[in-house]
């Protein structure tokens, strides 16, 4: 399900698939610096990751790919001008996702971030 299709369904009221929390990280980055993070997923499943940074952060952008070892696929990109990105990502167990993090716009040196990786069940 696209983040576009579950913010209607939030707006709507219909039922959302559970999710669970599986993973989180966190880093620090300067103004249009990027970094990029390489999990393996533990089964084929639907993945979601939201960001979220500090206050002085105005604006974070997160794009992720599926990966296995010969070959890399884009999956879905955020890059609204907010600073709580939402991406998903289908995979098959043992693949990787590489999620490339970038503080666009931050008002200090450098602003924290975080990630929380879930998986959706049905």
């Amino acid at each position: 399900m696209s983040a576009l299709m579950t913010i209607l369904a939030l707006v709507t009221g219909s039922t959302q698939p559970e999710r669970d929390a599986i993973h989180t990280v966190s880093g620090n980055l300067s103004p249009e610096e990027s970094t990029r993070v390489k999990y393996q997923v533990p089964e084929s499943a639907e993945y979601w990751i939201s960001g979220r940074c500090d206050h002085d952060c105005l604006d974070l952008d997160l794009e992720v790919w599926r990966a296995t070892f010969a070959e890399t696929e884009w999956q879905d990109a955020d890059f609204a001008p907010d600073y709580v990105p939402v991406v998903s990502a289908s995979t098959e167990e043992g693949e990787f996702l590489i999620v490339e993090v970038t503080m666009t716009e931050c008002d200090a040196a450098y602003c924290s971030w975080n990630l929380e990786m879930s998986i959706e069940r049905d």
